[in-house]
């Protein structure tokens, strides 16, 4: 019975249950897609949008909220479109070479 605040820890078992079926049976479908020259210009142009742009400093909450789920869904679009042999090293190598280039 859920009952207080432990109804936080069910919501937490079905996220990983779905990340976890995604990520294992279901990925292939996202890295064929983004793929393409069209795939990847598609992310690039998500990313251009929703990840890179700010809102200004007079976006109220609202704004600020939508644009964070915006923000969410591209990222795991993301992670999905990403080379399963790369998904952790690429990312974590591009970042390093990012911040060393400063």
């Amino acid at each position: 019975m859920i009952e207080g605040w432990n109804w936080f820890d069910a919501a937490d078992d079905v996220t990983d249950d779905v990340t976890e079926a995604i990520t294992a049976k279901e990925i292939d479908h996202w890295q064929a897609c983004f793929a393409t020259d069209a795939g990847r210009q598609v992310l690039r142009d998500l990313e251009g949008q929703f990840i890179r742009a700010s809102l200004g400093p007079a976006a109220g909450n609202a704004a600020l909220w939508m644009r964070e789920g915006q923000r969410g869904l591209v990222l795991q679009m993301m992670r999905l479109a990403m080379p399963k042999d790369t998904s952790q090293t690429g990312h974590a190598q591009g970042r390093k070479s990012q911040e060393t280039s400063r």
